[in-house]
Order: C-alpha cells, then sequence, then structure tokens
C-alpha cells in the first residue's frame, strides 16, 4: 500500500500523488480506493480512483540513481521511426500498456525528428502528448527539474 502524499508510478497515467482514500460502497461490498491527482496535467482538477486491491500498474516511484540510470539511457537511445502513419499508429494502441520508458521515448524522439518534414496525424499528436506527460513528469519530480526543460534535458540541447 502506498502512502498519503506519496509519487507514484503509473503506467498510463505517469506520475501520480497520493493525495487521499476513500471507501466506496457498490453492490453491498466496501471498495477502498487510492484517490490520485496528477502533477502536470493540464486540469488542475484531474483526479483518478484507483481501487487499492487491483494497482497492478502502479508501482513505487523510482529513486535518483534509477531516474539517472534512465535519463542516460533515453539521452543516447537510437529513434525508431516507422514511415508508414497506419504502422505508426498500430504501435500507438498498445505501447502504453506493454512498452518501457525507452521503448516509448524511441518513437517520441523519431516524432521529433520527422515532425518538420512530415504532417503529423492528429494519432501522432495524441501520442506526443501522452509520451511527453508520462516520460517528462517522471523526469521532472525525480530528479527536480522544469518540467518545461526535461524535452531539452532528455535531447542534449541547451536550457
Amino acid at each position: 500500500m502506498y502512502d498519503l502524499n506519496e509519487y507514484v508510478f503509473h503506467k498510463i497515467y505517469g506520475v501520480l500523488f497520493v493525495e487521499g482514500f476513500e471507501t466506496i460502497e457498490l453492490n453491498n461490498e466496501k471498495i477502498k480506493y487510492y484517490v490520485l491527482s496528477m502533477p502536470f496535467s493540464q486540469n488542475e482538477t484531474t483526479r483518478v480512483k484507483l481501487p487499492i486491491d487491483n494497482c497492478e500498474m502502479i508501482s513505487n516511484f523510482p529513486n535518483k540513481d534509477e531516474l539517472n540510470s534512465l535519463t542516460d539511457k533515453l539521452q543516447n537511445i537510437k529513434s525508431i521511426w516507422i514511415p508508414e502513419s497506419k504502422k505508426r499508429i498500430k504501435v500507438y494502441e498498445n505501447i502504453f500498456y506493454n512498452a518501457d520508458i525507452p521503448t516509448i521515448f524511441s518513437y517520441l524522439k523519431a516524432l521529433y525528428e520527422h515532425k518538420d518534414v512530415i504532417k503529423l496525424t492528429i494519432k501522432d499528436q495524441n501520442f506526443m502528448r501522452r509520451a511527453e506527460q508520462i516520460i517528462f513528469s517522471l523526469i521532472s519530480v525525480g530528479l527536480n527539474i522544469n518540467y518545461k526543460d526535461v524535452k531539452a534535458y532528455l535531447l542534449g540541447e541547451t536550457i
């Protein structure tokens, strides 16, 4: 069980902050939930409620050494570009459920490299936004880097 005021990592939402706990009665059964907020959501009132007993997608927030190791990987990762948009979209459909952060970032990095060359589809833009939310929030909170500076930091650009 995670503690109040603790950061956790969720594969789909990225960084979440444990704001509290709530018990909801459903079909005469009391279910305990985490009440979680998304620190970098565009809507500051975004809350996620997840059942405490069914949180396989939540993990402990990585420590600084783990994040430094991850950052080193990301800064040196090669991009994975799929030229055909239909094939790219197929990859996007399940990537957040099945892939690790470096793999997600390799696709994100490819979009950065190609966004001025091709017209990004709505699916490309949605993937980019979601991948940035997950990866940038993790690096920002864990390494105390301004969220807006994470992209430049990971791509080795001047901040």
